[in-house]
C-alpha cells in the first residue's frame, strides 16, 4: 500500500503560498495546504483571498511546482453566516485547483 503525504501550512505560516509549494515538492511530499486567511494566532495574512491576478499567478507557480494543492485552511463555523463568509476562501479554493 502507498501512502501519499501533504505538508500543512500551520507548520511553516510566515513561508508565503508560492514558496510553500516549493518547499513541500522540495521535501518530497505529494500534497500541501495553504492557509490563505489570516491567522488569529500569528496574525500572518498572506493577501491573496479576493485578489484575482494574485490567485492565478499562484495556480500558475502551484502547477510547476511539482506539488498539488490539496486544501485550503481554515474556515471556522461560529454562526449563521459562516458559509457566507466562507465563500471568498472556496472560491480561491477552486481558482487554485485545490482538491
Amino acid at each position: 500500500m502507498s501512502r501519499e503525504y501533504s505538508l500543512a501550512h500551520l507548520s511553516m505560516i510566515a513561508v508565503p503560498p508560492a514558496r510553500m509549494a516549493d518547499v513541500a515538492a522540495g521535501a518530497g511530499f505529494e500534497w500541501f495546504s495553504l492557509r490563505l486567511t489570516p491567522s488569529p494566532s500569528t496574525g500572518v495574512d498572506h493577501g491573496h483571498v479576493g485578489d484575482d491576478r494574485a490567485l492565478e499567478a499562484l495556480r500558475r507557480h502551484i502547477e510547476s511546482s511539482g506539488s498539488a494543492l490539496l486544501d485550503l485552511e481554515v474556515v471556522r463555523m461560529k454562526g449563521p453566516d459562516s458559509v457566507r463568509e466562507a465563500l471568498p476562501l472556496l472560491d480561491a479554493a477552486q481558482a487554485l485547483g485545490a482538491r
